[in-house]
């Protein structure tokens, strides 16, 4: 059974890259013809298996191979996920229990997977109703009205606050400066809208007046985001610093040691070497 599962499974394989072998036309690339050949090989084999069991039913694909490839391989594959799906072929499920719902194979990962995104959702939506909360609310009526588009429909909103949500964790002050600059910069969109379709100059005025301190201050906030950076790669220069002191101490330890290391070793080869014994026989 074993081996009949192997078997299986490696044409398998072969059947998922022949797919694109059939479109292809005679004289492709050379990737392609050996895929072929390695495919058509599979595909004796398989006729030889079912030979064993129904020669007829064998005869009739051989038949089918010659005036219909493209066919015959789909019926190969037809035939191949049939066995795939027998409770035979899966084997036997040790930690399976009686009357225990049995997992399809790769079930039990996506079901894991689905777990922890949807705990990640949920932790990154009860950020944004604490930070964004109009975005949180625009994200909950989309869920409300269609659910099966709204993740896509809101897969902006996750866009433009996830990396903000992402960094938090492990450094809110620059999270509070990418939360600021955002503001800024919405603001900053705004005013000059509003300054397209400005006529009154009086309002103009004071809209280039907002809109020049926004600048100052989303300038202030680069800065600012500048320098955390700079504080970080002077940290990280200092461990590395650290490492370079450490491994330069080792170098000239060692330097300082060699005579003695260079005895040690030739003492410990000579005792092994006299530990050799010729078989004579």
């Amino acid at each position: 059974m074993r081996k009949t599962a192997l078997f299986l499974i490696l044409t398998a394989s072969l059947l998922i890259a022949a797919d694109e072998v059939f479109d292809e036309p005679d004289g492709g690339k050379q990737r392609g013809r050996m895929q072929k050949q390695q495919t058509g090989k599979m595909y004796n084999r398989m006729l030889e298996k079912i030979a064993e069991e129904d020669k007829a039913r064998a005869e009739k694909l051989r038949t089918l191979r010659e005036e219909n490839p493209k066919e015959f391989h789909e019926e190969m594959k037809e035939m191949l996920k049939g066995k795939m799906g027998r409770p035979d072929f899966r084997g036997h499920d040790d930690h399976h229990r009686p009357g225990e719902r049995r997992f399809e194979p790769g079930e039990r990962f996506r079901a894991k997977f689905k777990e922890r995104f949807a705990k990640r959702n949920d932790e990154f939506i009860e950020w944004l109703e604490e930070n964004f909360p109009e975005e949180a609310e625009k994200m909950e009526k989309a869920f409300e009205a269609d659910p099966n588009s709204a993740f896509k429909n809101t897969a902006y909103i996750r866009n433009k606050y996830r990396r903000i949500f992402e960094i938090e964790k492990r450094h809110p002050e620059m999270a509070e400066l990418m939360k600021n600059d955002l503001e800024l910069k919405e603001r900053r969109d705004q005013i000059t809208k509003q300054l397209r379709s400005c006529e009154d100059e009086q309002e103009k005025k004071e809209l280039k007046n907002e809109l020049r301190d926004i600048v100052s201050m989303r300038f202030n906030v680069i800065l600012e985001k500048r320098r955390l950076k700079l504080e970080d790669l002077k940290e990280k220069l200092k461990q590395i610093e650290k490492e370079i002191n450490k491994q330069q101490n080792d170098l000239e330890t060692l330097d300082d040691q060699r005579d003695s290391l260079i005895k040690s070793r030739m003492e410990e080869l000579v005792e092994e070497s006299k530990k050799q014994k010729v078989d004579w026989e």
